[in-house]
C-alpha cells in the first residue's frame, strides 16, 4: 500500500513537471523569436564567362501572426541575361540562439509558380545562429539558389546574411 502511495506521488509530480515545461517553452519561445523578427539581407557576386561580375539578391522578411512565426524567402539571380526569381513562404521555428527556415510553398512571384514547388515540403532552406553581434548561416535547400554554393556537399556555415536595422514591417 506504501509503494502505490509513493508511484502515485511519483507519477503526480512528473505531470506536474511535463506541464510546467511545456508551459514555459510556448510562453517564452514567442518572446524568443521576436527578436528575429525583421529583414535580413545578402548580396551574392559570381563571376560569369565574360568576366563581369553578376549578382544574386537573398532577401529574407521574418514576421509573427498570431502566435506563429513565417518567412518570405527570395532570392533574385541576374547571372543570366534575364532576372530569375525564386519566392518561397516558410515557417520560422527555433529560439533566441537559432533559427529554422522550413519551406512550405512556392508564391506566385517565383518563376516556377503554377509549375511546380521549388523544394520538398517541410525541407529546411537555411539556418540563423547568433554569435554575439554576428549571424552565421547554414545554408540547408536555398544554397540551390547560389552557383558558388551548389558545388559542395559539405556543410557550408558563414557570415552572409545582415539584418536590416530600419525594419518598419512589425
Amino acid at each position: 500500500m506504501k509503494k502505490k502511495g509513493i508511484y502515485i506521488s511519483c507519477f503526480i509530480i512528473a505531470a506536474v513537471l511535463i506541464c510546467l515545461n511545456i508551459y514555459w517553452n510556448t510562453d517564452h519561445q514567442e518572446e524568443n523569436l521576436d527578436s528575429w523578427i525583421g529583414e535580413y539581407r545578402y548580396t551574392e557576386e559570381v563571376n560569369s564567362e565574360n568576366s563581369t561580375v553578376k549578382h544574386i539578391y537573398h532577401k529574407i522578411t521574418v514576421w509573427k501572426q498570431d502566435e506563429d512565426y513565417y518567412a518570405i524567402v527570395q532570392s533574385e539571380n541576374w547571372i543570366s541575361s534575364s532576372l530569375l526569381k525564386a519566392w518561397s513562404f516558410a515557417s520560422v521555428s527555433g529560439d533566441e540562439n537559432e533559427i529554422y527556415f522550413t519551406f512550405l510553398q512556392t508564391l506566385a512571384w517565383d518563376d516556377l509558380y503554377g509549375l511546380r514547388q521549388r523544394y520538398a515540403k517541410e525541407e529546411v532552406l537555411l539556418q540563423f545562429v547568433r554569435r554575439g553581434d554576428e549571424i552565421l548561416t547554414e545554408w540547408g535547400a536555398l544554397r540551390d539558389r547560389s552557383p558558388s554554393l551548389i558545388q559542395t556537399e559539405e556543410a557550408i556555415v558563414g557570415s552572409y546574411f545582415e539584418k536590416e536595422e530600419n525594419y518598419g514591417g512589425e
